[in-house]
């Protein structure tokens, strides 16, 4: 017996329907499947799907003490993305070269939820 892949990531929300359109809106995601007041579904082009799923309490996690991404993902148009966020009063930081390996910027969604962009140069 093997894990052969992840079919879905969750996400800690403290409103479905409100970040569900903040994903849809800002990072080009799909509404997949059941959506609820609990939980909602959503599909990019690749990947697993998200399911942004409603918390009494968004906690965040922190390891000596920096906050700890919930997602990485890879992207086409990194510059791009980076741009329209700061554009859209979205939370991004800086972008950090990281040489030959690649770069990457944080941002957060509406609940804080830190957010990884990856651009690999290889």
């Amino acid at each position: 017996m093997k894990l052969t892949k992840v079919n879905n990531c969750c996400i800690p929300v403290s409103n479905v329907k409100q970040s569900s359109d903040w994903y849809v809106e800002h990072l080009g995601c799909n509404y997949e499947g059941h959506q609820s007041e609990v939980h909602s579904f959503l599909r990019l082009s690749s990947g697993p799907d998200l399911d942004l799923v409603r918390v009494d309490n968004c906690v965040q996690n922190y390891q000596d003490g920096k906050k700890i991404p919930t997602l990485t993902f890879e992207c086409e148009g990194f510059e791009k993305l980076y741009e329209y966020l700061r554009e859209n009063k979205i939370q991004v930081d800086e972008i950090i070269d990281h040489g030959w390996v690649g770069k990457c910027f944080d941002f957060y969604d509406p609940d804080g939820n830190k957010v990884t962009v990856w651009q690999a140069n290889c």
